[in-house]
C-alpha cells in the first residue's frame, strides 16, 4: 500500500530532517492516508529537532487524515507547541502552521478550541479569523463534511 510506504520512509529521522524529501511524502500521505498514519502526522507535529517545514507538512495533513478521529487533547497541544514557537520567533512557517491547526480543529468540530482562539488577542489576527470563520459555518454542514 502506497501510504504504507510512505509512512515508513517517514518514520527514517534522515528522511524527516531532509525537508526537500519528507515535505512531498507528507503531501502525498495527506491524500493516500488513513487512520492508521494519524499518529505518524502527530508525532512529526511536535516533535523537537523536526524541521519547521516538515512539521508544517504533517500538521496540514492532520485535516486530512482521520479528521474526525482527533486523539484525545493532542490538537489543542499541538497548538500551544506551535502558538509559544510563533511568540518565540514570529517566522512566516510557524504562522502557517497555526493556521493549519486551526483547519485541523475545524475539521475535528472542536469548537472549545476554536472559540478560545477566536477570543484570545494573542493568537495571529489570521488565526483568529480562520477560528471565527470555522464557528460560523452550521455544525449541520460541518457534519456532512466529513461523511
Amino acid at each position: 500500500m502506497l501510504a504504507d510506504a510512505l509512512a515508513a520512509e517517514l518514520v527514517r529521522p534522515l528522511a524527516t530532517r531532509q525537508e526537500d524529501l519528507a515535505v512531498p511524502l507528507l503531501d502525498a500521505l495527506r491524500v493516500v492516508g488513513d487512520h492508521r498514519h494519524r499518529g505518524l502526522l502527530q508525532w512529526l507535529a511536535v516533535t523537537p529537532g523536526v524541521p519547521r517545514t516538515t512539521a508544517y507538512a504533517a500538521v496540514r495533513g492532520l485535516g486530512h487524515v482521520a479528521a474526525d478521529r482527533s486523539t484525545g487533547d493532542f490538537l489543542r497541544s499541538a497548538l500551544t507547541h506551535h502558538h509559544t514557537a510563533w511568540r518565540a520567533g514570529r517566522d512566516p512557517v510557524t504562522a502557517a502552521t497555526l493556521e493549519s491547526l486551526v483547519y485541523a480543529l475545524g475539521m475535528a468540530a472542536r469548537d472549545d478550541v476554536l472559540t478560545a482562539i477566536r477570543t484570545n488577542p494573542d493568537f495571529l489576527p489570521t488565526t483568529r479569523a480562520a477560528a471565527s470563520w470555522w464557528l460560523n459555518i452550521p455544525a449541520h454542514h460541518r457534519t456532512s463534511a466529513l461523511l
